[in-house]
């Protein structure tokens, strides 16, 4: 094994140590598995992998999770009812 084979394992492992699944980014944002699940499809995510039926996030991927763009109802509703 050459000295660039085990850096080039070394930093995937670090990569992957930083990836979170639906579930556990779900669960902080308070939305649905689902709901992630179309927002990636959405979103059209840089880093985001798909694992089988479930994905990979990478804190790039949730921080743009965070900023997603809100529902407009609920623009509406807000803005109707606030005094």
């Amino acid at each position: 094994m050459a000295i660039g084979d085990e850096a080039y394992r070394e930093g995937y492992r670090r990569a992957v140590e930083d990836a979170r699944s639906t579930a556990d980014v779900a669960a902080e944002l308070g939305l649905k598995d689902r709901q992630i699940r179309n927002l990636i499809r959405t979103l059209d995510l840089p880093y985001a992998r798909q694992i089988g039926r479930d994905w990979a996030l990478w804190p790039e991927d949730v921080e743009a999770l965070r900023q997603r763009p809100t529902d407009g109802r609920t623009t509406r509703w807000q803005q109707r009812d606030t005094p």
